[in-house]
C-alpha cells in the first residue's frame, strides 16, 4: 500500500484523486477505467500547464532582449511596460464601474 500512494505521488496525483482511485481499487469498480480516467486528466492538464509556462518564458525572453537592447540612459522598459500594463487595467476597471 505504501509502495502505491509512494508511486501515486510521484506521478503526481493528489491524496484526493489517490483516496478516489484505491476506493475503485478495493471495491473492483471499474478501476482501470478509472485509472485511466484519472491519467487522461492529468496530462491534458500537464499540457496546459506547460504551454503557459511556454509563453511565460517567451514573454520573459522578450523582455529580456528589449532591456538588452536600450540605452542604459533610459529608463527600464521592464517597468515602463508594467507601470502601462497598471494604468490600462487601473482605467478599465474605472469605465466598468461607471
Amino acid at each position: 500500500m505504501l509502495r502505491y500512494l509512494r508511486l501515486a505521488q510521484q506521478l503526481g496525483f493528489s491524496l484526493k484523486e489517490i483516496r478516489a482511485l484505491q476506493f475503485k481499487l478495493a471495491d473492483g469498480q471499474n478501476f482501470c477505467a478509472s485509472l485511466r480516467a484519472t491519467v487522461e486528466s492529468k496530462l491534458e492538464m500537464l499540457a496546459r500547464e506547460a504551454e503557459a509556462i511556454d509563453r511565460l518564458q517567451q514573454e520573459l525572453n522578450a523582455f529580456l532582449s528589449r532591456c538588452r537592447a536600450r540605452d542604459p540612459k533610459l529608463p527600464c522598459p521592464i517597468v515602463e511596460e508594467l507601470t502601462q500594463l497598471d494604468t490600462a487595467v487601473a482605467t478599465a476597471r474605472t469605465k466598468r464601474r461607471g
